[in-house]
């Protein structure tokens, strides 16, 4: 049982209103739940990570060194990202990771209280 103040226009205290706590949901959708923490979480994100790609790490773009005679792997430049000091491969951006929940989504979940 919750206990709630009621306040006339000028907050002044009127009286109280009680309210049983099943009136607002008679019983409790877990996964309803569990979706709305997921989606808070996931809001509440600041998604400014971020590295560089091979095009934005310094150094040279030159040959390391000719592609056939040397015996060693064929090689571009030191920026590649199988380097020491090159860039990321798949680089990671800034994102939004903020979504909103469906609407019709919790709708269901009363309909499925009802019955």
């Amino acid at each position: 049982m919750a206990s709630f103040t009621v306040y006339d226009r000028a907050g002044k205290s009127v009286g109280t209103y009680e309210i049983a706590s099943t009136d607002l949901a008679p019983r409790i959708n877990k996964q309803l739940l569990h979706d709305a923490v997921v989606m808070y979480q996931a809001n509440e994100r600041q998604g400014t990570h971020r590295t560089k790609t091979r095009g934005e790490v310094a150094g040279s773009t030159k040959k390391m060194y000719r592609q056939k005679g040397t015996g060693n792997a064929r090689a571009g430049s030191r920026r590649s990202g199988i380097r020491r000091g090159g860039g990321h491969i798949l680089a990671i951006r800034p994102r939004d990771y903020s979504y909103q929940r469906k609407r019709g989504i919790a709708r269901v979940a009363e309909y499925e209280e009802m019955y």
